[in-house]
């Protein structure tokens, strides 16, 4: 009898303890995929994005989502080149219809992204249509238990033999710290490491970049400071970033340097929505 009360007593205090640190595996951890997957609500409205004092973009929400990014091509910023509209539904993107300009100055349907059902609970595809010749391309996207992205695989045509392969590792702060590319029949290409600074980045809850892709400035939760791109152990290039910073801590203007005398350093103005 002491023995099953022995035994009594160490399952209710297991049972107690778990009650304090519940169980993480309940909550739907495709929810907690980063931006543009799971539920990718904003943390601030980024609103516009001028390039040397240029209109280059601007963004549009319902609520607390992005419903339409507007991009700008003219030297003035005010010609409509292209507009991007994400579907959504209970707050998770579906679709993404892209339109341009193919004749004169109407905008028609161009391109059809689709995020696909999950395949499980760590890997989504993403495909893209061309409207004009019905191309397909895919991306597989894989992800860490805390909803990262730690790789992407790239097919560039459905029909195609093999794939390219982007891995991303990440740091204490889950900023991605290096990078490279591969394909499964080559050797491991060059590594890019990044640095970062301690402010939220806003293209992070967007999930895109200044330029609407899923790309290394939007994969991070803080602002890249620097990029290296290495050779094999050399050092071949380097990219700086110095920011000026508002008073909630996000950027307002960042000055890209790129180590090269035939790339002039440019600048980006960051324009937020309260």
């Amino acid at each position: 009898m002491k023995k099953l009360l022995y035994i009594f007593l160490i399952l209710v205090f297991i049972s107690c303890d778990k009650d304090k640190d519940p169980d993480p595996a309940g909550e739907n951890v495709l929810d907690k995929q980063q931006a543009p997957f799971g539920n990718s609500e904003v943390a601030v409205e980024l609103k516009k994005v001028l390039f040397n004092g240029i209109l280059e973009a601007e963004y549009h929400y319902e609520g607390k989502f992005l419903t339409e990014e507007r991009r700008f091509g003219s030297s003035s910023g005010a010609d409509l080149s292209q507009r991007v509209l994400f579907k959504r539904a209970e707050g998770k993107i579906q679709t993404v219809e892209i339109m341009t300009k193919s004749q004169g100055d109407s905008l028609e349907p161009s391109f059809l992204v689709t995020y696909e059902n999950p395949i499980n609970d760590s890997l989504r595809y993403v495909t893209r249509k061309d409207l004009r010749n019905t191309d397909v391309s895919t991306r597989i996207y894989a992800f860490d238990n805390k909803g990262f992205i730690t790789r992407q695989e790239i097919w560039a045509d459905v029909k195609a033999n093999e794939s390219t392969n982007v891995y991303y590792v990440r740091n204490e702060q889950s900023n991605v710290a290096k990078s490279w590319m591969k394909k499964p029949s080559e050797a491991k290409g060059n590594d890019v490491e990044y640095m970062y600074d301690n402010h939220p980045n806003p293209f992070f809850k967007m999930g895109l970049d200044s330029y609407g892709e899923i790309s290394i400035r939007s994969l991070s939760p803080n602002n890249p400071v620097r990029e290296i791109y290495y050779a094999g152990s050399k050092i071949i290039s380097n990219t700086y970033y110095t920011y000026e910073y508002l008073p909630n801590g996000y950027p307002s203007k960042v000055t890209v340097r790129v180590e090269s005398v035939n790339f002039p350093p440019y600048t980006y103005n960051i324009e937020f929505g309260y």
